[in-house]
């Protein structure tokens, strides 16, 4: 079996993804294959920055922070990820400079850097 078609396999398992580790200044962190955070409480601020940087994101600034923490406080309260939309309006920050901020991917890149579970849709 191809890697391609093992991994599309494993992405329809869901929650029974293999574990993984991601390491940030003597951290260690468990992910799924994905990179996505394990476990919500298990976040810090040092996962971020590992994440960011496997994302393409060599600093995070005060903008990215607070994207950050506005996801997780929304994921905290609500169980699920705010829609891309409602992040624009209660932040008051433009689509693209969203993008700009988190280059890849943009809506899932928040949550795997917040420390999110995978999207299911876009936030």
């Amino acid at each position: 079996m191809d890697f391609l078609r093992s991994r599309h396999i494993l992405n329809l398992i869901g929650e029974g993804l293999p574990m993984s580790s991601v390491s940030y200044k003597d951290k260690q962190f468990e992910v799924n294959i994905e990179g996505y955070l394990k476990t919500f409480d298990s976040w810090t601020a040092e996962f971020s920055q590992a994440m960011a940087k496997e994302e393409g994101i060599e600093d995070l600034t005060d903008e990215h922070w607070l994207i950050i923490e506005y996801v997780r406080n929304y994921y905290a309260k609500h169980g699920i990820a705010p829609m891309i939309l409602k992040l624009q309006r209660d932040l008051k920050i433009s689509i693209w400079r969203i993008h700009e901020l988190f280059p890849t991917t943009s809506e899932r890149a928040i949550c795997k850097i917040a420390g999110l579970p995978k999207p299911t849709g876009c936030i």
